[in-house]
């Protein structure tokens, strides 16, 4: 076996390829096979041109050596069929020619040949350039080879993409991401996006929004910012608090992800009755308030760190609390936007956003925000994913969608039953009692699930006792400027400090004609109020307080105070079916 230094020998490159010779005279094709044979070729005669062209398609040989001259059909003509019988499969065709001069060689090269062979055909010359051409063949088979193998690994890797996309969209999104009042945008950097946004509804109609920003982009950030999402929508439409849907998941991703990932998220809580808006910021650009005439209202800054950088001890809930008066949007951004718009990430960059918006019409303050990255980085994402979030905020605006809010109900009769739960000072300051009394009843078999309206009773009765009863907070603070935001933060100290007290709840399911009924009992350690006295006079709907009593009168079948006000039980029929109970409120 001759061997070529640095190169497969001869017969190993020959010995799996097969030569078709194109030849009209019978010596040539018995010489040629026999040379073609002793190097190890397997061989196939053709007669003229046609003969090539039928026995490529039928045969597929790996060379064809083709005569130039020859009946029926020439060897020229016969080349351009056959190239256009191979496709994209590259077949060598070495040209056979008496002609030796310059010429006719590159006709040949021109006609579609890869070489030349002059007659009469030297064994040396013919064993050199075959060797050659051999070598050429399996490199060029080893590169088709790889490319079916790259080609059917990118179609693998892009199904696999697509399932991973899908999956993540349908854990990511929900159907109040298409609210009226609610404008979104997120653009990838690449196929995945680490930046998400969600909205959800609570059970009184409070509304969730969260701008969450894995750190760097594409799966790794996707699959970073993904945990986020359960616990947002679980927790949201089970009632829970910013406060407590942060905690949940900052410790979510502090246990599945490694140290290095992180996500900067924004939550916003708009309760369009109370015209609140409660704000997280964690690692996000600062969210700006922007009022209809596009005055800068309020900039709420990043007062936390990303979520899953710091321990549950080191780790703050608490939202920023701000109260509108006015038609207004809050805009929250990614910093990928910030970047794509050219502008830094703090309030430098966010009174510039603010400036860009404010002269436009509300309705129309997203896509101009789009126009602008895109003006800019000449795509709507060039190396960060981008996202925007535009809530609509307008005083007196506030009920949600019925189809929003459903109330999805088992009801039967199912005899009678009650648990009592009583709650300590301690209970108060770590427990949301609400949810909890909600979840609980929920779970009893047979009665409401998510129903509105029970969500917004059981929160009066003990948003009540804990304020005003538990805590002795006077609502009259909310009549004085930033009397709101006083009013909550005074409440956060004096809960924090609370060391004796409590609220003792009593739930008792029944049937009353048929009806389902609940008598839920709540009882303060409070000195009580002249409930006489506010049953008399029923404050109005445009009050910042005052409005429990009869909001509790309105949705239940009674309402009765006892001893010094510090104890009401009410009767809430189970199977009312209107899902418009609009956002809670607290006298």
């Amino acid at each position: 076996m001759e061997l070529v230094s640095g190169q497969v020998s001869a017969v190993a490159t020959a010995s799996s390829h097969s030569v078709l010779v194109v030849d009209d005279h019978p010596q040539a094709q018995v010489l040629l096979s026999r040379f073609l044979k002793r190097m190890g070729y397997q061989v196939e005669i053709a007669s003229n041109g046609l003969e090539a062209v039928e026995a490529v398609i039928r045969r597929r040989p790996d060379i064809v050596i083709m005569d130039v001259e020859m009946p029926v059909m020439g060897g020229y003509e016969a080349t351009e069929r056959i190239r256009g019988a191979a496709h994209e499969r590259w077949l060598p065709i070495v040209f056979l020619s008496a002609t030796p001069d310059s010429g006719a060689l590159i006709r040949a090269l021109e006609r579609g040949g890869d070489d030349y062979l002059v007659k009469p055909i030297s064994y040396t010359v013919l064993r050199a350039k075959m060797r050659a051409v051999s070598r050429t063949l399996i490199l060029q088979r080893e590169l088709e080879d790889r490319s079916a193998r790259l080609a059917a690994y990118r179609a693998a890797e892009d199904e696999q993409n697509r399932t991973a996309e899908h999956v993540i969209r349908r854990l990511a999104t929900h159907d109040l991401l298409d609210e009226s009042v609610l404008q979104h945008w997120t653009a990838a950097a690449s196929v995945f996006s680490g930046d998400l946004v969600a909205a959800a509804r609570t059970p009184s109609g409070r509304l969730h929004v969260m701008l969450a920003d894995g750190a760097g982009h594409g799966l790794a950030a996707a699959l970073s910012a993904l945990p986020v999402t359960q616990p947002f929508y679980r927790m949201t439409e089970k009632g829970y608090p910013l406060s407590t849907i942060v905690e949940e998941m900052n410790g979510k991703i502090r246990r599945l992800l490694p140290v290095e990932h992180f996500v900067a998220a924004t939550l916003i809580a708009v309760d369009f009755k109370e015209q609140v808006i409660e704000i997280w910021n964690g690692g996000n650009p600062p969210l700006c308030v922007i009022g209809e005439q596009g005055n800068l209202l309020h900039l709420a800054r990043s007062r936390n760190l990303a979520l899953g950088v710091a321990p549950e001890n080191l780790f703050s809930t608490d939202p920023e609390i701000y109260r509108y008066d006015e038609p207004c949007q809050v805009i929250s951004c990614s910093d990928g936007l910030f970047e794509a718009a050219g502008w830094s990430a703090a309030d430098s960059g966010a009174k510039l956003l603010a400036e860009l918006l404010g002269p436009h019409a509300p309705a129309t303050r997203l896509d101009r925000l789009k126009e602008r990255c895109i003006a800019i980085g000449g795509t709507a994402a060039t190396n960060d994913d981008v996202s925007a979030v535009v809530i609509t905020c307008i005083p007196g605006q506030y009920a949600a969608p019925a189809s929003v809010l459903p109330v999805q109900q088992r009801v039967g009769h199912v005899g009678d039953w009650h648990f009592e739960v009583g709650l300590s000072a301690e209970q108060l300051k770590t427990v949301d009692v609400v949810p909890l009394l909600h979840d609980v009843v929920s779970r009893m078999h047979g009665w409401c699930v998510r129903n509105p309206k029970l969500f917004l009773v059981l929160s009066e009765l003990v948003t009540n006792a804990l304020d005003h009863g538990v805590l002795g907070l006077d609502s009259l603070i909310k009549l004085e400027p930033e009397g709101f935001q006083r009013y909550v933060h005074l409440r956060q100290a004096k809960l924090a400090a609370l060391t004796s007290g409590g609220i003792h709840v009593r739930i008792a399911g029944f049937d009353r004609d048929s009806r389902p009924m609940l008598s839920i009992v709540v009882k303060d350690t409070g000195s009580g109020f002249d409930f006489e006295a506010a049953l008399a006079h029923e404050a109005t709907l445009d009050a910042p307080y005052g409005r429990g009593i009869g909001l509790l009168r309105r949705v239940c079948e009674g309402v009765e105070y006892r001893g010094a006000g510090n104890e009401v039980e009410v009767l809430f029929a189970v199977d009312q079916n209107d899902g418009g109970a609009g956002a809670g409120s607290s006298d």
